[in-house]
């Protein structure tokens, strides 16, 4: 042994001391105190060497690579893989914690509870089973608690809690640790600012702060709420709640949806425009949503180019899919669905709850539907039922047969009439039931 912290004398001892004590009691080994009963072992600073044997003896020891010169690998559960001046190093079974590196290091424990500080440094630290304390310090760390109630503490930098290598999934609630459930279940938190999923289908939720979720793969459900959020929903069907603030929204692979079904009052949502976005939604970006889901009060639901699913819920909602091959649902409620883009084969909408006892309208827009107005609504004489129209004054055609709404710009005249939605077969459907704006 040279001069080391269990001396009094080396730089780790202080550094080692505040690190400690500025976490929680819960955080340090049973009977650990500032008069390091516990025993720390480590190799000469100025002489390190591989294959040593640490046997340790009193109740809780630690194994501390600090004056390492480069980063390395130690596992208590499997020494054969540790790399650097830990190569070839075995561990008695006193040794139930690891100190790393002032580089990047990985530091695995083993089934009992262990103490892995990741010193300075990206490191990773592998908890496996046990109630395991895993403390990254300075640097961008990743810690994975594995089985058992883990305590992760990130410290400096931008940290992340692990659960890849769950054998299920997991549900974490940062602002209610209590409620967290399978391998996440007694996990606790400190300076985290990253939460990775497991590969199974994982409920993540963040508090009152900026959170990062990333589902990875399953079908994921992610709650940002409050804070500048950024969920990514990975692999699968997922569904993104950003909640307040300007959250980023990646759905990734699957069909993915974007909800506002938590919001405290209505929402705007313009996917073509997000600048315009209200409510909640103001200051949101997509990418790779699918799907968006309002609130349940009167919202405004605005496609981009693609072929967007829009589900209004609650609420008096007006959901337009822009150009492209749209499905649109409003829910309960009055609701409006706009047409206002180029019509054409690859851009017909598929209404699939429209209510005539509930109320809802088709609005058309002037600038595409050539109409005279007779007020705000489609003239009787305008509105025919049908597979074509059969006067010269007839411009939408329903096919109650089909379901599907037809323009026709000279009605029986020469022009083709041109499809633009599917809304339902046998509706009861008025000409009164389209507003020309």
């Amino acid at each position: 042994m040279g001069t080391g912290p269990n001396d009094g004398q080396g730089p780790f001892k202080a550094r080692f001391t505040e690190d400690l004590y500025g976490a929680p009691p819960s955080l340090l080994p049973a009977d650990f105190n500032g008069d390091y009963h516990n025993e720390f072992l480590y190799d000469d600073i100025d002489e390190l060497q591989s294959g040593k044997h640490y046997e340790g003896g009193l109740e809780f020891t630690i194994v501390s690579y600090w004056g390492a010169p480069e980063g390395l690998t130690a596992s208590l559960s499997n020494p054969e893989i540790n790399t650097g001046c830990a190569a070839g190093d075995t561990y008695g079974p006193s040794v139930e914690g690891l100190g790393g590196t002032a580089f990047d290091d990985i530091l695995i424990g083993n089934d009992r509870g262990n103490f892995l500080l990741g010193g300075v440094g990206q490191d990773v630290l592998h908890g496996l089973a046990g109630d395991d304390r895993l403390f990254g310090h300075d640097g961008d760390d990743k810690l994975y608690g594995g089985d058992g109630a883990d305590c992760l503490i990130g410290g400096e930098g931008r940290d992340t809690a692990s659960y890849w290598g769950a054998t299920a999934g997991v549900e974490v609630y940062l602002a209610h640790t209590i409620d967290n459930k399978g391998e996440a279940a007694g996990d606790w938190y400190d300076s985290i600012e990253v939460i990775d999923g497991s590969r199974f289908n994982d409920i993540i939720e963040g508090g009152k702060f900026a959170n990062t979720f990333w589902g990875d793969d399953g079908n994921d459900l992610l709650k940002g709420k409050v804070g500048n959020d950024t969920l990514s929903g990975g692999n699968g069907d997922d569904k993104l709640y950003g909640g307040a603030d300007a959250d980023h929204l990646n759905g990734g692979a699957g069909r993915d949806t974007a909800s506002y079904w938590d919001a405290a009052s209505g929402v705007e949502v313009h996917l073509g425009n997000t600048s315009a976005n209200k409510g909640e939604a103001a200051g949101d970006s997509y990418v790779s949503i699918e799907v968006v889901d309002g609130s349940r009060y009167n919202d405004i639901l605005v496609g981009d180019a693609g072929s967007n699913i829009f589900w209004g819920d609650a609420g008096n909602d007006a959901l337009n899919g822009g150009a492209g091959a749209d499905i649109l649902g409003g829910g309960a409620g009055s609701d409006t669905f706009i047409f206002d883009t180029a019509l054409g084969s690859s851009n017909v909408d598929t209404i699939n709850d429209f209510s005539v006892a509930g109320g809802d309208f088709i609005q058309l827009s002037t600038s595409v539907f050539s109409i005279d107005m007779f007020g705000d609504t489609l003239a009787s004489h305008q509105f025919t039922k049908g597979s074509a129209a059969t006067s010269s004054a007839h411009r939408i055609v329903y096919n109650t047969t089909t379901g599907e709404l037809f323009y026709d710009a000279d009605g029986a005249g020469g022009m083709a009439q041109i499809k633009f939605a599917n809304i339902g077969k046998d509706l009861a459907l008025r000409a009164d039931m389209f507003l020309v704006v």
